[in-house]
């Protein structure tokens, strides 16, 4: 029965993952361009709140961030929660190729570093993208 239930669900999974068949290293590209687009797209819409952009300016230039991180997920035929599951089915491969490539690694550090940053920065100046409780404190 565990044999038939697994034939099944390969079966039934096998296109949504032929659609996302990716290397470790193409995964780590892609989390690395991502996340650069989203930290330079976070840059963007601080400078636009800073200048008291009106909302079209801020929505256009989101949608411009948008398209650069699916483009990103399209090169490799992948869509983000295709990459997710590829990423939590390949934990442990991930963190050992992170090991053996330190400047991915820093990169990636370096990227949630700034994208903390930005996220402080945005808060201060648009404080209701905080949820309620913190902003109780």
């Amino acid at each position: 029965m565990k044999f038939l239930i697994a034939v099944l669900f390969a079966w039934v999974t096998a296109p949504v993952m032929a659609a996302c068949n990716l290397s470790i290293e193409q995964y780590v590209s892609i989390e690395i361009e991502s996340r650069q687009h989203t930290v330079d797209g976070m840059a963007q819409r601080l400078i636009l709140l800073q200048q008291q952009a009106n909302v079209d300016l801020m929505y256009e230039a989101d949608s411009e961030t948008a398209q650069k991180v699916n483009a990103a997920f399209a090169r490799y035929d992948c869509s983000p929660a295709e990459h997710a599951r590829f990423g939590v089915v390949h934990e442990g491969d991930i963190t050992v190729y992170l090991l053996s490539h330190p400047e991915k690694q820093a990169k990636l550090e370096q990227i949630k570093t700034r994208f903390n940053q930005y996220t402080q920065s945005i808060r201060a100046i648009q404080p209701e993208t905080v949820p309620a409780e913190e902003n109780a404190s």
